[in-house]
């Protein structure tokens, strides 16, 4: 008895090829992003993202070089990361990044980490993992008191610099959807861009967490001229991102911040930060956080809002 083969039509094989497609994409995405510390292992090379300008958690110095509160914390966790993975030649090598394209360049690999000053919330959530939360911080408007903002209510007919791809961006094109009568929202690239609005009189205040805003503040021509209001917007946990289902990578890096939160070197590197300068005791949030560490999303305090 012959057996006689089908053929498939070109019609029915495009279709099948196109529907295999996405699988295959996917496949070779996850073939080529793999298991973070598989990779360590292999090139002995961690990719840390920084951010320039985002003063005190992570800018540029003269040399090109990142510094700053996030920098220091992740410095000090490879340093944990060498002896918990046996790599003690494993190298950290720094990548710019933006706050608009941070996560994009952790969901790429580009970066294994971002050592900045990103917000853990639920809709970043959705595109990566975070560490624990290593400070806390909230919503609010540096703005010459003249201005008349104290809080979101006092906005109306006024203009407000938020950066691209912040918390702040959200926060201000919310509270304008929700009817807030005349309010400009001035999109910058960054906080220098943000504060010479302000300054020049093109923006009346700047939406930023305030612990960025205090260090923006003392980098103005006239810094008591400026003011942080009082009335926080949000709850707003830092965490560094991480690539999503990474399990081993983010137990990993989770393990070393949890050491490192109760030995001499974490507080060390939080005075260095924040009781000079500028004097930020460490909120109850954050003493908390210390003893029982956790990766949850931060909160909006305005009605409506989500971050």
């Amino acid at each position: 008895m012959r057996h006689t083969s089908k053929r498939i039509s070109p019609l029915r094989a495009a279709m099948f090829c196109m529907a295999l497609a996405p699988l295959l994409a996917t496949s070779v995405a996850q073939a080529e992003s793999g298991d973070t510390v598989d990779r360590l292992t292999k090139t002995r090379v961690i990719n840390l993202g920084v951010r320039d300008l985002s003063p005190p958690f992570s800018t540029l110095d003269k040399a090109g070089k990142a510094t700053g509160y996030s920098v220091d914390i992740c410095y000090k966790m490879v340093d944990m990361l060498r002896k918990e993975l046996k790599l003690p030649d494993l190298r950290a090598q720094e990548v710019l990044v933006t706050a608009s394209n941070r996560l994009d360049k952790i969901k790429d690999g580009s970066i294994d980490i971002e050592c900045g000053s990103t917000v853990n919330t639920k809709a970043r959530q959705k595109d990566v993992d975070f560490s624990y939360s290593v400070l806390f911080g909230a919503q609010r408007f540096l703005t010459d008191p003249k201005s008349g903002i104290n809080s979101q209510n006092d906005l109306a007919g006024k203009t407000v610099a938020v950066i691209k791809g912040s918390a702040g961006e959200k926060i201000v094109n919310a509270l304008k959807a929700q009817g807030m009568t005349g309010l400009t929202v001035l999109q910058v690239g960054n906080n220098d861009e943000a504060l010479a609005a302000l300054e020049s009189g093109k923006a009346h205040a700047i939406s930023q967490m305030d612990i960025i805003l205090e260090f923006v503040r003392l980098k103005s021509k006239t810094p008591a001229r400026f003011v942080v209001t009082q009335w926080p917007l949000t709850v707003e946990p830092i965490g560094f991102p991480l690539r999503k289902n990474d399990a081993r990578f983010k137990t990993a890096v989770n393990d070393s911040l949890k050491t490192l939160f109760m030995q001499k070197e974490f507080r060390e590197i939080y005075d260095k930060w924040f009781n000079k300068e500028v004097r930020i005791p460490p909120s109850g949030l954050m003493m908390e956080n210390m003893h029982r560490p956790n990766s949850e999303a931060g909160m909006a305090l305005v009605m409506g809002v989500e971050l």
